[in-house]
């Protein structure tokens, strides 16, 4: 429900403010005028598209604001600047437009576009669906449907598999064959070629660690060197503490030279000259060079070849009893499918004579006394099941008992579309408790082309539907804005060398009265107010 709008640099509006009533809100005043601007204030709060060109000329950017109550309350922005940046708040916080829209999703704007939407088959079974309250049964026909589809995937997929060409098939043996050959590990030739140095030089590096560990360990060389130096410090210990801590310093020393000696010992034992190592390790390197060259460039993409044929062997060898379980697995979603596409087909061909008898009685009372409805259901071919259902449904329209029904989209004009959605609207929201509901439902000029008796009808019918959600109406019917709870005048200021400006005033009293008249007569003069008046007195009675 929109508690209050407030709109400025939009079009031609400068600066304006709605409190919208709970009931019925409408919003009149002559053509051209910038009725259209708030709706389009409207359609910015509620996450729509923005245009650079809404932004009024002369300002930096356009903004709307709403308070909203749903579920909860929430004050909701959108800016949007000449340099065409939008930019959206949701209670003080920076958001999205899809936030925007989520948060405003309880609003619902029927512009005259909107009626073109009734034409659309998929429109008119949402409708259906709405009323008939089918959401689990879509909801499980939909599961259904991608639990089909996913078996059925996968089952193409194995039988893909299984088709594989025999040359591909060879070339997966062949590499399996000779990567086994080798049998490659993981790591290996990291370590192959870190050893490879070591055997190569192996002479070498053993004479330097030799010569090494004698010019640490021999007599009189550097450890027995440090150990006098060492015994002559202790001596003197305990009388100076900066000696002692030297000699403690050479104590480490000694110990750490100890240990780097034992170090070069056990790598002077390890380093050996092996020519059969050496050649092993050489050979087993130019085996793993051959495959990295036909299946590398590195080992891991050699690795990566022999785990992907290894795979597809074992697919194509288990593929038959593979395809023979899934094949009892589609077999099982499409039946489960197919029941959950005959429920929701069946609830939709019981509740479609009610809904339609439902439909021609609602726009009886708007003046198509001998309108009627039927629902054409055509059953598609499996293969054509969609997300929404199993059949083409599309509702049937015959204004008159002696016409043949049609397809709505054929024969319905602009008037009768407008009193159809209406009519539709009352149905979806009749059963509501009044004021329980916190929706808006805005109608765009759905009194377009409609005059008399028809304008009397869609005004008790506007104003029946504002007792269970919050209607918002632009009309130029006086039926209409007579039975309003709260109306809004826009009218249009010019003023000579500078940008018109549209103006938005709650109107009471007389000043209620005179616009009525306006819309009676064209002028205010006592003989359109006091029918004015008396239209006004009629709606207090409805």
């Amino acid at each position: 429900m929109i508690d209050e709008l407030h709109v400025s640099n939009l079009a031609l509006i400068e600066d304006a403010t709605l409190e919208f009533a709970p009931g019925l809100t409408v919003l009149t005043g002559e053509t051209g005028a910038g009725k259209t601007a708030l709706l389009t204030a409207l359609r910015l709060v509620s996450g729509a598209r923005a245009d650079v060109a809404q932004v009024r000329s002369g300002a930096e950017e356009a903004c709307a604001e709403a308070r909203i109550i749903a579920d909860e309350e929430h004050i909701v922005r959108r800016r949007l600047s000449v340099q065409g940046r939008s930019r959206c708040t949701i209670d003080g916080h920076m958001a999205t437009v899809g936030e925007l829209a989520e948060a405003s999703r309880s609003i619902e704007i029927h512009g005259q576009h909107d009626q073109v939407r009734l034409l659309q088959p998929a429109r008119q079974l949402a409708y259906l669906d709405a009323w008939i309250g089918a959401e689990e049964l879509i909801d499980a026909y939909r599961s259904a449907r991608e639990q089909y589809q996913a078996a059925a995937d996968e089952l193409a997929q194995l039988e893909q598999a299984a088709n594989t060409a025999t040359q591909e098939l060879e070339f997966m043996r062949f590499t399996c064959e000779q990567i086994e050959k080798v049998d490659p590990q993981e790591g290996e030739l990291e370590e192959l070629e870190e050893e490879l140095p070591r055997l190569q030089h192996a002479e070498q590096l053993g004479q330097a660690v030799n010569d090494a560990y004698h010019a640490l360990h021999a007599d009189d060389a550097a450890l027995d060197l440090l150990a006098q130096a060492q015994t002559t410090l202790s001596r003197e210990s305990g009388i100076d503490a900066d000696l002692d801590e030297l000699a403690e310093r050479l104590a480490e020393l000694t110990r750490e030279l100890e240990d780097l000696t034992r170090d070069i010992g056990s790598y002077a034992q390890s380093v050996q000259y092996d020519p059969y190592r050496l050649e092993e390790v050489l050979s087993r390197l130019d085996a793993l060079s051959g495959l990295m060259r036909r299946f590398g460039p590195g080992m891991e993409q050699v690795l990566e070849a022999w785990d992907a044929a290894k795979k597809t062997l074992e697919s194509v060898e288990s593929t038959p009893f593979e395809i023979e379980r899934m094949h009892a697995r589609v077999d099982e979603a499409r039946s489960k499918f197919e029941a959950a596409a005959h429920e929701l087909s069946q609830a939709r061909h019981d509740q479609a004579e009610r809904f339609c008898a439902q439909l021609a009685a609602a726009t009886h009372e708007l003046a198509m006394e001998e309108a009627s409805f039927e629902f054409s259901f055509e059953k598609l071919p499996f293969e054509r099941w969609t997300q929404a259902g199993s059949e083409q449904i599309e509702l049937f329209y015959r204004p008159a008992k002696a016409s043949k029904p049609q397809r709505l989209a054929r024969i319905a004009s602009g008037g009768e579309l407008s009193r159809i959605l209406l009519a539709i609207e009352c149905m979806h929201y009749g059963s509501h408790m009044p004021g329980s509901s916190r929706h808006t439902i805005v109608f765009d000029e759905i009194d377009a082309g409609i005059g008399g008796a028809t304008g009397a009808a869609i005004a008790r019918r506007l104003l029946m539907l504002s007792r269970t959600v919050q209607v918002v109406v632009v009309t130029h019917l006086p039926q209409v804005a007579a039975v309003g709870d709260e109306q809004y005048l826009v009218s249009k200021q010019s003023v000579k060398d500078e940008l018109p400006r549209t103006t938005v005033i709650r109107v009471t009293g007389e000043e209620r009265v005179a616009e009525i008249a306006r819309m009676l007569a064209g002028h205010n003069d006592e003989t359109a107010r006091d029918h004015a008046r008396q239209l006004l007195s009629g709606a207090d009675a409805l």
